[in-house]
């Protein structure tokens, strides 16, 4: 059995988060909650196409309980091309 020592593991933790903040070129700019810090050229997406489904909320009551109805999704875009 192989233990890694906490430490190791909140100092790895630690470097990819700033890592992934130091891609900003920008200044981060927080906007209802989401941030941004600068103009993207590129998306990239990868492991759409498909068909599969989901649960998707159909209400809401006012104690919190959801209704829910299956979604079925399928094509070359899917699920990015619902609507």
């Amino acid at each position: 059995m192989k233990y890694t020592p906490i430490p190791l593991v909140a100092m790895a933790a630690s470097m990819a988060a700033a890592s992934l903040t130091q891609q900003c070129s920008g200044t981060a700019v927080n906007e209802g909650g989401n941030f941004f810090c600068g103009a993207v050229q590129h998306i990239l997406y990868q492991g759409i196409g498909g068909s599969g489904s989901y649960e998707a909320v159909k209400s809401m009551s006012a104690t919190g309980e959801c209704q829910k109805e299956t979604k079925t999704f399928s094509g070359p875009l899917a699920p990015l091309d619902e609507g």
